[in-house]
């Protein structure tokens, strides 16, 4: 079973277990530029620093090892490595929180609009005015468009509902 290991800026990032294919036939060619033979016999942790040489153009020229663990543990690049890792995970939990909240906030105001639309149909009466209908409508359409706009996923800059809009939205 052939070992890798995916370093960036250094570091290793991943191991990877090929089994029986070669790793040329399980990755894109610009992938394979920070892929590297583990060295056999010598443990390899993900966080540790590591001098690599790519892979082989013919992985079968890979007959020794191209990668060594360096004898000094992870320092300052690690650190830095980690903290940009955690801060793109965070920046991605903000994002998925509240396109949560978007999908939320759209889908407790469908019933207005469905009962709105639902009334004019049958000819009767509407609950709402045909301002707060617009109203309503301009604030889905906000939903639906906030992800593309500048302070997102900032919860300051959420579409604001309409003040008439019922307190039972989420997050309202």
């Amino acid at each position: 079973m052939a070992r890798y290991v995916r370093v960036e800026e250094g570091v290793v990032v991943e191991l990877i277990e090929t089994g029986d294919y070669a790793i040329a036939d399980l990755f894109a060619p610009q992938f394979l530029a920070s892929i590297h033979p583990a060295p056999p016999g010598r443990e390899v942790r993900v966080g540790m620093e590591l001098q690599a040489s790519p892979v082989p153009a013919s992985v079968a020229e890979a007959s020794e090892p191209v990668a060594a663990p360096l004898a000094t543990p992870p320092g300052d690049k690690l650190e830095a490595v980690a903290r940009a890792h955690v801060a793109e995970v965070v920046a991605q939990g903000a994002e998925a929180r509240e396109r949560q909240w978007r999908s939320d906030s759209l889908e407790a105001s469908q019933w207005l609009a469905a009962r709105h639309r639902d009334e004019q149909d049958l000819g009767r009466g509407t609950s709402l005015s045909a301002q707060q209908y617009l109203e309503l409508l301009e604030y889905r359409q906000a939903l639906r468009e906030w992800p593309g706009c500048q302070g997102f996923p900032a919860v300051a800059a959420r579409p604001q509902a309409p003040q008439w809009l019922p307190g039972n939205l989420p997050g309202q």
